[in-house]
């Protein structure tokens, strides 16, 4: 275990987690900026450890079983001035599907630059449009195979960039734009397989972007300003995703993850700590509910607390987490790759506790994703037929329209409701079943009516003369 002091003190050590003795120690480092990211970039089976130095404003790596140097950036390589400096840690992803990790950082000449996680020689520069201050995040926003670079940048904007070449793919603009917005927590929080974008910022706004349409689906106001990244998991036990932030009013506030209403909020000690450091999420006394860990500075005794909840008692934790603290999982990569292993927008955590295999969409194999059960049918993702009456979950018409769960679930079409987009036509017999387009049906139809009744009308009437 690796650890860094933002501001003080000087260095690297690590931690035997057995009995907290200090393993190694080196402090001819410099000062740390941001904390520490760990990451087996030559596939061994040995972490390096990855920190933005202060004094030399270089990216540099360390062997994380012994704290020997490994590499240090060659910042000629992308340097626009000798001011150039990274403000905030890394990410860690194969950005160009070599198979070996790489190193993405944010600097405040106004660029991004991806270094080769085993040498830190440069893969590529991009420009921004402004100073960058907060560490990148990594994820397939767009599902299409390949990881974005997802960064909330000075121009009070956030930006996606192709993590092949970091050439741009689209930006969004809060409603509250601020030059200080925390990196963005990734998360499927709408339920719909595409991962989404909590962000939030020093104006007080809290937002979640679809990341299928690049949509806010919606956008509160705190009661003070957020200086910190969100965390992501399910907070009422609904096998949804929910938010948790912490805001500078000493509160915690859980909000649900459908609207951003406040399901309960706890008041700390103090509004913030040195290292601005979010809460953290985890099982840490084994009874299949999660914890919240978190530091505050005191404001009687002046030192930092560390506080350690459980979840209200009418609101016990569910086993879903996905984004758990900054950098999104325990090694602080800010990449979805390391939390979520096939990508069905389950975390490798929550299928290890409910058993599904984190390296298989559909564990059950009955054509239906995991986490699609879990979250929308409410089946068990390890049997095949829950209801044991000889039909696949996926075969199943819940709804009666005559479309199967599997076609609901390809279609994005509610497995419960016949008539999804309240147009009176059934999803099965709607051209549209998700654009209620029934108006036009219904009034072609009328028209084909008035038409043909007048047309039989007259003819009869032809007849009698």
């Amino acid at each position: 275990m690796a650890s860094g002091d933002t501001y003080n003190n000087r260095g690297l050590s690590s931690l035997n987690l057995e009995d907290g003795s200090i393993s190694w120690s080196n402090h001819s480092i410099g000062t740390i900026r941001d904390f520490p990211v760990l990451a087996d970039v030559e596939n061994d089976g040995i972490f390096e450890v990855f920190v933005c130095v202060q004094e030399m404003d270089q990216i540099q790596s360390y062997n994380a079983d012994n704290g020997s140097f490994f590499w240090s950036s060659n910042n000629s390589e992308f340097a626009e001035s000798s001011t150039t400096q990274f403000l905030s840690s890394p990410s860690v992803g194969d950005i160009n599907k070599d198979g070996f990790k790489d190193i993405i950082a944010a600097s405040n000449d106004n660029s991004i630059i991806a270094l080769n996680g085993r040498d830190g020689t440069l893969l590529w520069k991009t420009k921004t449009e402004w100073w960058n201050h907060d560490s990148p995040v990594l994820g397939d926003v767009d599902n299409d195979g390949q990881l974005d670079i997802l960064l909330s940048s000075g121009d009070r904007y956030l930006h996606v960039f192709d993590g092949r070449d970091g050439s741009e793919k689209w930006s969004y603009k809060p409603r509250l734009p601020s030059e200080f917005t925390m990196s963005p927590a990734l998360g499927d929080v709408n339920a719909d397989g595409t991962l989404d974008i909590v962000l939030s910022n020093e104006n007080r706004e809290l937002l979640l972007i679809d990341g299928k349409t690049k949509k806010s689906i919606w956008s509160i106001n705190m009661p003070a300003k957020i200086i910190q990244s969100a965390t992501i998991l399910d907070i009422d036990n609904d096998n949804k995703l929910d938010v948790l932030v912490r805001s500078c009013d000493d509160h915690l506030y859980a909000l649900k993850g459908s609207n951003g209403k406040t399901i309960w909020s706890f008041q700390l000690n103090g509004w913030f700590t040195t290292d601005n450091s979010p809460p953290y999420i985890n099982d840490i006394d084994s009874d299949n509910h999660f914890e919240i860990l978190i530091l505050s500075d005191d404001k009687v005794s002046n030192s930092t607390l560390l506080y350690v909840l459980n979840f209200p008692s009418d609101f016990k934790s569910g086993f879903r987490i996905f984004w758990m603290s900054n950098g999104g999982n325990p090694q602080k990569t800010g990449n979805v790759e390391d939390i979520d292993d096939d990508s069905d927008t389950l975390s490798n955590l929550s299928e290890y506790l409910i058993g599904t295999n984190p390296s298989v969409v559909d564990s059950d194999m009955d054509t239906l994703p995991d986490y699609y059960e879990l979250s929308i049918l409410n089946t068990n993702p390890l049997v095949a037929d829950t209801d044991l009456n000889e039909i696949l979950d996926g075969e199943e018409n819940f709804d009666k329209d005559k479309m199967s769960n599997f076609e609901e679930y390809q279609g994005g079409t509610d497995p419960f409701l016949w008539d999804t987009d309240h147009d009176l036509l059934s999803d099965s017999f709607d051209s549209f079943p998700l654009f209620a387009e029934g108006w036009f049906y219904w009034c072609s139809l009328f028209v084909i009516l008035v038409y043909s009744t007048t047309y039989f009308i007259l003819k009869m009437l032809r007849r009698k003369k």
